[in-house]
């Protein structure tokens, strides 16, 4: 059901990402550091989009209860945050219904990358790798962009983050000057 939930999957799945982000980095203290949007050429030639953010980071417990779970959050009782119903983070199912989609978390020197993907009821996860890492805590959501979306995702950048202070855009089309 959620991953039909958004009549827009591609603005809801940026809106909900970077608003996921942004919530990460205020309850981390950190809200002056930048959440990062990119487009990402990858070596086959294909695009991903990414959200990267240097806020808490998840551990393997904390991503399958916040982002494998369904309504579970941490932002319910926290008043200067954007989300709180604990279904942000299946945005990205509505887009990529039949395909897989990645989260990287690092957390306390661990880092660990899954991959979601399309089980016959529900989106299930694979941990891909977890080694030991010298970076700051934070999580990067990566979707692939289906052959053709790419303009759509430019497109609802510009408009689902025009009002979001503390964006930076790589290879987005959008010019970071000015950008606080």
């Amino acid at each position: 059901m959620l991953t039909k939930a958004y009549a827009d999957p591609i603005g809801s799945l940026i809106r909900e990402s970077v608003a996921n982000a942004k919530d990460s980095h205020t309850m981390a203290g950190k809200e002056n550091e930048p959440v990062i949007v990119r487009i990402v050429r990858e070596s086959n030639g294909t695009e991903t989009f990414e959200v990267e953010d240097v806020g808490l980071g998840l551990d393997d417990t904390e991503f399958n209860k916040y982002i494998m779970g369904i309504g579970e959050t941490t932002k319910s009782l926290i008043s200067n945050v954007i989300g709180g119903f604990g279904i942000g983070a299946k945005a990205a199912s509505s887009y990529q219904d039949s395909g897989n989609y990645f989260y990287t978390c690092r957390k306390n020197g661990i880092e660990r990358k899954y991959m979601i993907y399309a089980d016959e009821q529900e989106p299930n996860s694979t941990l891909l790798y977890e080694k030991e890492i010298d970076k700051p805590n934070g999580v990067i959501g990566s979707v692939p962009i289906k052959n053709g979306d790419r303009r759509d995702f430019i497109k609802s950048i510009k408009e689902q983050l025009a009002y979001f202070a503390n964006v930076y855009f790589i290879n987005c089309d959008i010019n970071n000057d000015g950008i606080s």
